[in-house]
């Protein structure tokens, strides 16, 4: 006797309610749910039949007997309706739904109108390990897809009519409801009649933001408008274009002016690292000039850094050279003469001792409308150290040397240096500083008679 027991029919059957058995329901590819799947010759892809069931999406093809799953790398052969495997070192793409010759070491393109897709607030991230893998690869052995083909799937290349999920790496469209946001790069809830909020920093215009009383503004969490919806800019795209509506970042020769509002040119900061034939005064030294130099270039984002040729000098605004017999200053920046030695240890000028002619000798000649006076006066405000000539050569010569005049040109002229004699019939005035005209009188040796003056006799003896 047959034993009666409660049971289901398998699945893709069901209980045919006048025969009592199980027989099998008629089901069809469940098309929208499979990805790998290929024509392969098939004119399209089979239309959905009304009487039909369609297969679950955990086995959505329908082999004529059950509903079953192809597992990549196998894929879903829409010809002959079954799984098959691809060939001759080829593997199946799920995007291009056919065959094809992997391409290895590939990243997609990020960069321009690029559409691909990733989670709300996940751009930065994405955009962050992509430069951290491409420094890592150090610019070898790897090629980035092209701008018509700028998706790689893990296998190809590709490009997609809509968008390409990162994550799923294949080609999607946004879901009802939501709309793809190229600022973010994600599928966002569309928002509509919405204004950007007034209190926003990191946006660009020439204009404040409007504020009206009677306008919806998006919240500052999220305070850009961008037509799609109310969005924050990412940290690689940090400002908001209020005229294109969109999120951009300043060229790398601009610096965002948070004053104006507005990307602005960034000023040149020249640095040279020529530290040959330099000088330095106060407290400078080379190592001071040195961190001062690295401090401007660590610390001063708004500048663009630019070394000078080799053997010129800057000033931190231009580079420029300097002439022979100068040394480069590093505490004033700019080329100076040394009236002296370079000290080799701390770079500061040793002044040589400049000679002066000694004021109290005699015999001294001074110029035209000139006197001593003059002199000392000019001699007080050398800044050079000075040292005065001893009294057995009182005369200096250029600063340099001490001399004495001997008997056939016993006076010194201060203007030019030189010993001299006083020229024919001048003679020389000491109180004048200078070669006078000189006076004659009668030479009382040479007379030996009698002088009447005014009624008086004088008589003159010869002695």
């Amino acid at each position: 006797m047959q034993m009666s027991i409660c049971m289901n029919c398998p699945t893709g059957y069901k209980l045919h309610l006048t025969k009592h058995l199980c027989e099998l329901v008629p089901h069809y590819t469940n098309y929208p749910y499979a990805n790998n799947y290929a024509l392969m010759g098939a004119p399209a892809i089979p239309a959905a039949p009304s009487n039909m069931t369609a297969c679950p999406s955990t086995h959505p093809f329908w082999n004529s007997t059950n509903c079953i799953k192809c597992n990549l790398p196998d894929f879903w052969n829409v010809n002959t309706s079954q799984c098959v495997t691809c060939s001759g070192g080829l593997i199946f793409d799920v995007n291009l739904k056919n065959c094809t010759l992997p391409q290895n070491n590939t990243l997609s393109y990020l960069f321009g109108n690029s559409s691909w897709v990733t989670a709300p607030g996940n751009m930065s991230a994405v955009l962050a390990a992509r430069a951290a893998l491409i420094a890592h690869l150090n610019g070898t052995n790897y090629t980035i897809c092209s701008r018509s083909t700028p998706y790689f799937d893990g296998i190809h290349c590709i490009s997609c009519p809509q968008q390409f999920n990162l994550t799923s790496r294949l080609c999607v469209n946004a879901s009802n409801g939501t709309v793809f946001d190229a600022n973010i790069h994600a599928y966002v809830p569309l928002q509509l009649n919405y204004n950007t909020n007034p209190n926003a920093t990191n946006y660009i215009s020439n204009h404040s933001l409007p504020n009206n009383t009677n306008a919806t503004y998006c919240n500052i969490s999220a305070p850009f408008f961008d037509g799609n919806a109310c969005i924050n800019c990412s940290s690689v795209f940090p400002y908001f274009d209020v005229a294109t509506l969109t999120c951009v970042q300043c060229s790398p020769y601009k610096y965002y002016d948070n004053v104006t509002h507005s990307c602005v040119h960034r000023p040149i900061l020249w640095i040279s690292t020529n530290f040959t034939n330099i000088m330095a005064s106060n407290n400078t030294t080379l190592a001071s000039y040195k961190a001062m130099l690295y401090n401007l270039v660590k610390n001063n984002n708004q500048s663009i850094v630019q070394n000078c040729a080799p053997g010129l000098y800057s000033n931190l605004t231009h580079c420029f050279p300097c002439a022979s017999g100068l040394y480069f200053d590093i505490t004033n920046l700019t080329c100076a003469p040394c009236n002296g030695t370079i000290n080799t240890t701390d770079y500061h000028c040793i002044h040589a001792v400049t000679l002066l002619s000694n004021l109290n000798a005699s015999n001294l000649i001074v110029g035209h409308n000139q006197s001593l006076t003059n002199v000392s006066a000019f001699y007080s405000i050398i800044v050079r150290p000075v040292a005065y000539c001893p009294s057995n050569k009182p005369y200096a010569v250029n600063g340099t040397k001490c001399i004495a005049c001997n008997a056939s040109t016993p006076y010194f002229n201060l203007t030019n240096y030189s010993c001299q004699a006083c020229p024919s019939g001048l003679v020389y005035d000491a109180l004048a500083w200078t070669c006078l005209k000189g006076v004659h009188i009668s030479n009382l040796a040479v007379l030996n008679h009698s002088l009447v003056i005014q009624n008086s006799t004088l008589n003159l003896t010869i002695l």
